[in-house]
């Protein structure tokens, strides 16, 4: 829930202060109408984080707000009605409704406490005002508005007599414009505490409902009850077709629905660990209380058993979900990847490391720890060769009888060739 309108509030002046005590926590921002003595008043309250606000339009009989969403940046316009209960006022409220939707050029929602039913259907008894439901029907026809059908419920206000008079006074109207931003928008009922009005909620959205995909859990592999439906599936004499393909196609069609059927009536491994776990605490409390009875002993082993059973396919349960969140997040620069990255660089470091049994957390002692280590598996290098001087050769090769400095180079070639 991200907006609310409140019709007849009662209330003269809504300090931030007074909003607080009645509206939920989040919803600070708000427009209000003052009430006219004890009757009227109207409260537009929405959550910052959700809308922007641009303006309002205040009249006699309505509230229209204009928003703009902080997701994309789409503006839309939502007019809080309470019309008159007087029947004289009643044209003064429909001329007023013209002008609003002749200055509203944004996608509209129109809401509220109308004091006028639409048909017959509309009340529980025969005292139907047809004019003024005939005069608010055209100006609906005029701008286009279509109503959000209410269908958990038929009317919206009682008398709360001992025979009560129940009548259809509470609608949500939107325009074509509302109708391809947002267009899948319903309206349902809330349960009435306090007051003699059905509290409605108008849920909006542009996203599509889509029906559920099979998904085939490769944990179900480890059950031999699945693998047994799934043989019988493949050996039915229904499946078995002159063409190859059409024989393969129709046993695996039913193949899916017989798995469909099967993980319907069994329980997720996360939901079956969950349950092993609470019946083996609660039996492990019992034995710290008394002995077990035989059968309880029985059962604790049991339940054991299934957890381990349920381990195994709760690993391959997380490996596919983590495979198929890899395959559509991992590529992207996502809190998914980052958190992959985090989890496999925390698994891949050496938190500590044992010399002597004495644990070492520090980098430089692992460090040590290790380099000691290869030197003792792998032996140390053996020390390079020195370098040779070249002048210490020729002075001690100078003091030779045998070698005497040329004085050329035919004579240098000469003692060369000897």
């Amino acid at each position: 829930m991200d907006l609310i309108c409140l019709q007849e509030t009662k209330l003269r002046d809504v300090s931030s202060r007074k909003a607080s005590s009645f509206l939920p926590r989040g919803f600070t921002s708000f427009v209000f109408k003052n009430s006219d003595g004890a009757s009227g008043g109207l409260l537009t309250a929405w959550r910052p984080s959700s809308f922007s606000h641009i303006r309002d339009d205040q009249r006699v009989f309505t509230l229209t707000s204009f928003f703009e969403f902080a997701v994309d940046g789409t503006q839309f316009a939502v007019t809080n009605v309470y019309a008159p209960c007087l029947s004289e006022l009643r044209a003064d409220f429909l001329v007023e409704l013209r002008s609003v939707a002749s200055d509203v050029a944004v996608p509209w929602l129109v809401l509220g406490d109308f004091n006028v039913s639409r048909c017959e259907w509309d009340k529980n008894n025969g005292n139907f005002d047809a004019s003024s439901a005939g005069a608010f029907n055209e100006v609906l026809d005029d701008f286009l508005l279509q109503e959000l059908p209410l269908l958990d419920r038929r009317f919206t206000w009682t008398n709360g007599r001992a025979v009560p008079t129940l009548v259809r006074l509470d609608r949500a109207f939107i325009d074509p414009s509302w109708q391809q931003v947002l267009f899948n928008s319903c309206l349902r009922s809330l349960v009435r505490t306090t007051s003699d009005h059905v509290p409605l909620v108008v849920e909006a959205s542009s996203r599509a409902p889509i029906s559920s995909v099979f998904r085939f859990e490769r944990g179900w592999a480890h059950s031999e009850e699945y693998r047994a439906s799934i043989c019988a599936v493949w050996a039915d004499s229904r499946n078995h077709l002159p063409s190859a393909g059409r024989r393969l196609s129709r046993s695996l069609k039913w193949a899916r629905a017989s798995s469909k059927k099967w993980a319907r009536a069994k329980k997720r491994p996360p939901v079956v660990v969950s349950n092993c776990r609470a019946v083996i605490d609660l039996l492990d409390r019992m034995e710290e209380l008394r002995a077990l009875a035989p059968h309880e002993m029985l059962l604790r082993d049991a339940v054991k058993r299934q957890l381990s059973r349920m381990y195994k396919q709760l690993d391959v349960y997380w490996k596919q979900r983590f495979a198929f969140k890899l395959c559509k997040l991992g590529d992207d620069n996502t809190a998914f990847f980052h958190a992959g990255a985090s989890a496999r660089l925390r698994r891949n470091q050496i938190k500590v490391l044992h010399a002597d049994g004495v644990p070492v957390a520090c980098h430089v002692g692992k460090e040590r720890i290790l380099s000691d280590f290869y030197a003792n598996l792998l032996g140390e290098s053996s020390p390079p060769f020195g370098v040779v001087s070249l002048a210490c050769c020729l002075t001690a090769c100078l003091g030779s009888p045998r070698l005497r400095i040329p004085s050329h180079s035919r004579s240098f070639g000469r003692h060369s060739s000897r």
